[in-house]
C-alpha cells in the first residue's frame, strides 16, 4: 500500500465528493468514475461512464489502485463478480453499506451490535423493509465468508446531507425546499424525539478518505459520520432556524398518506429505520484515523452553512420535486386544517 492512487467509483456523490475533496489534500492521485461532465484538475482524472460490470471490467484492466472506494449500490446476486473484479485491481476495497443494517437491540449502537438478518430471515426481511438495508446486509455476509475478506473495509455511513441532499426524516430535499419560508409541511410526530442518524456528508467523507492505507481498517467495518444524539425534533428547529421551514407534526398514518402514497418503501423506511433511535458511537472509526471529535463539523453549524449556499440559486435544489406529494399536503392544509 505504499502507492497513493486511489480509483472512486461514483465519486462526485454525496459522500464521494468529500472524500475525494479531502484525498487531494492528503497528497493521492484520484481516478473517478461518475456520471457528470466534470473536468480534471490537479492529479485528479474524472471519467464519464456507466458502472455496469462490462464497463468496469474494461476500465480496470491493466490498472492497479493502492485502493478503491465503491460508491455504488449492489444486489448480493450480482456482488460476488463485482467483488473479485474489483479486489483483483487493488490492495485495499472499500466497500459502501449503511447504518440502517443494524438492528435495534443494543444501544449505543457499534460495529459488533447485530444486524436486522441476526434476527429475521431473508424472506421476512424481503416482506417488511426496503431492498437497500437488505442487500447491503446481505452483501457484507458476501464479503465476510469470501477469499478476499482481509482486503476489504466496510463503511456503514449514517444518513448524510448536504445542499445537494438536505434531507428530514423521510421528506426529500426538493419538497423541504420548496415548502420553506413559504407554506407548512407536515412530519411524523412519532420521530420527534427519536435520536436520528444523521450527519454533515464531510464528516463521512473525511473518515472515509482517512481509512485508505490504514492496514487497521483491512478487513473491519466501521460505523461513519457523526454521533451528537440529536432527535429529529431538535434537527427539524435547526431547518426552522436555517431556510424558515416550518413543520407540522402528526401521526405517521397521517404523514405517509400524505406525503407517500402508494410508496411502499418509503413506508418502510420510516418504521423501520427512522422510528428507531440510532445512538451511534463512532469511536472506532475515530480511533484508527486519528481524527479527533474537535473537527468534526456539528449538524446545526452545517445545516447552517448548506442552506445558505440553497438560498443562493433555490431554483436548482426545488428541480425534481414531487408535484403528488405537493397536491397532498396542500389538501391536507387546505382541507383537514381549516
Amino acid at each position: 500500500m505504499n502507492e497513493k492512487n486511489v480509483l472512486l467509483i461514483g465519486g462526485t456523490g454525496a459522500l464521494g465528493s468529500y472524500a475525494l475533496k479531502e484525498l487531494v489534500s492528503l497528497g493521492y492521485s484520484l481516478d473517478v468514475i461518475t456520471l457528470e461532465d466534470c473536468e480534471n484538475f490537479g492529479h485528479v482524472r474524472f471519467y464519464k461512464t456507466c458502472t455496469n460490470e462490462k464497463n468496469l471490467a474494461e476500465f480496470l484492466e491493466g490498472k492497479y489502485y493502492s485502493a478503491i472506494v465503491d460508491f455504488i449500490h449492489y444486489s448480493h446476486i450480482e456482488y460476488p463478480y463485482m467483488l473479485e473484479l474489483l479486489t483483483s485491481h487493488t490492495d485495499q476495497l472499500v466497500f459502501l453499506s449503511s447504518y440502517r443494517v443494524y438492528g435495534n437491540e443494543s444501544h449505543p449502537i457499534k460495529e459488533d451490535s447485530k444486524q436486522l438478518t441476526d434476527f429475521f430471515s431473508i424472506d421476512e426481511l424481503q416482506r417488511t423493509m426496503q431492498d437497500y438495508p437488505l442487500e447491503k446486509s446481505l452483501c457484507e455476509n458476501i464479503i465476510k465468508e469470501s477469499a478476499f475478506a482481509k482486503k476489504v473495509t466496510v463503511v456503514r455511513p449514517v444518513i448524510s446531507f448536504y445542499h445537494g441532499r438536505l434531507s428530514f426524516i423521510t421528506l426529500k430535499a426538493p419538497n423541504i425546499i420548496l415548502r420553506s419560508g413559504k407554506k407548512p409541511m407536515l412530519a411524523p410526530i412519532e420521530a420527534k424525539k427519536i435520536i436520528a442518524g444523521y450527519s454533515f456528508s464531510g464528516n463521512a467523507g473525511k473518515q472515509i478518505a482517512h481509512l485508505i492505507g490504514k492496514e487497521a481498517a483491512l478487513g473491519e467495518a466501521f460505523t461513519v459520520g457523526g454521533d451528537e444524539k440529536l432527535t429529529w425534533g431538535e434537527i427539524g428547529e435547526y431547518f426552522t432556524e436555517a431556510l424558515g421551514s416550518e413543520f407540522v407534526w402528526v401521526d405517521s398514518e397521517t404523514f405517509l398518506n400524505y406525503t407517500t402514497p402508494n410508496n411502499t418503501g418509503e413506508y418502510y423506511g420510516l418504521y423501520n429505520d427512522r422510528l428507531i433511535n440510532r445512538d451511534m458511537d463512532i469511536s472506532k472509526v475515530l480511533s484508527v484515523t486519528g481524527i479527533p471529535r474537535s473537527e468534526l463539523i456539528l449538524t446545526r453549524e452545517a445545516i447552517f452553512k448548506e442552506a445558505e449556499i440553497i438560498k443562493k440559486d433555490p431554483e436548482r435544489y426545488i428541480n425534481g420535486y414531487n408535484e403528488e406529494i405537493e397536491k397532498n399536503q396542500e389538501k391536507y392544509f387546505k382541507e383537514i386544517m381549516k
